[in-house]
């Protein structure tokens, strides 16, 4: 249920006041909507409390001219696909693991700025009967990587305020990306994703593994047929005791 609410929460940017700059808007702000305190109660709960209107629509930037969409972006096939990952904690070292599993791809370099995680993931490789990668650490180190020629994929796994930065980097020197989500945390910075990837016409993927669950293709449906022009939102009250501000989802 909290992961529902989380996921639809992401959808509530736009209904934000009208005094703030949805631009440069981030997703934590998106909580700020009509946010109540939370009581403390051993039940979960679902109140109605506030409609607002969402027909408010976000204002497209200026498009950099002689740009090409990367809708239907095919590029030259690669036999065998060198990754490189860059961030190595607990998803990045998964990540490691499954590519050991995939034909025709090879991890040749891994980033992180804490050796012990940089050490772990070779072992992965070791194990798996894989050469060592290349090793990148450091504040810097990611740059080095999305520098190096001999890559073809950079997978960023890192925290979130380093994904936009780090697939715009990487693509800017010849690199195809996948970005854990989210890909960016403001509109301006899905921007700067989308210029990037037409200049450079380099693939640039957002690794979200839900996109067809219920609820999302039903959020869908529902917006391409006009039915969420209004949001109901609901104070969440969790069925544990909590003094924090609560979440809302919103019912069309």
């Amino acid at each position: 249920m909290e992961y529902f609410l989380f996921i639809l929460m992401n959808i509530i940017i736009c209904a934000s006041e009208e005094s703030k700059d949805t631009n440069s808007l981030k997703i934590g702000e998106q909580l700020n909507v009509g946010v109540l305190e939370c009581e403390k109660t051993p039940r979960l709960e679902l109140k109605p409390t506030q409609t607002l209107s969402i027909t408010r629509s976000l204002t497209t930037p200026k498009r950099p001219k002689n740009q090409k969409d990367v809708i239907e972006l095919t590029c030259e096939p690669i036999k065998n696909i060198r990754v490189a990952i860059i961030g190595l904690g607990k998803r990045g070292w998964a990540e490691v693991l499954r590519h050991t599993y995939l034909e025709d791809t090879t991890v040749v370099a891994l980033c992180d700025i804490e050796p012990k995680k940089i050490t772990s993931a070779q072992k992965i490789l070791k194990e798996k009967g894989y050469p060592l990668a290349r090793v990148y650490t450091g504040a810097t180190g990611w740059k080095k990587l999305c520098e190096s020629e001999d890559i073809d994929l950079v997978y960023i796994c890192t925290h979130w305020d380093l994904h936009t930065p780090a697939a715009v980097y990487a693509m800017e020197h010849g690199k195809h990306v996948a970005i854990e989500v989210p890909a960016a945390l403001t509109i301006q910075e899905c921007w700067q994703l989308v210029n990037t990837a037409e200049k450079t016409q380099r693939h640039c993927i957002q690794l979200e593994n839900v996109n067809y669950d219920y609820f999302q293709t039903s959020a869908l449906n529902m917006v391409q047929h006009d039915y969420s022009s209004w949001l109901v939102l609901f104070q969440f009250l969790n069925a544990v005791n909590l003094k924090t501000p609560c979440f809302f989802v919103y019912h069309v």
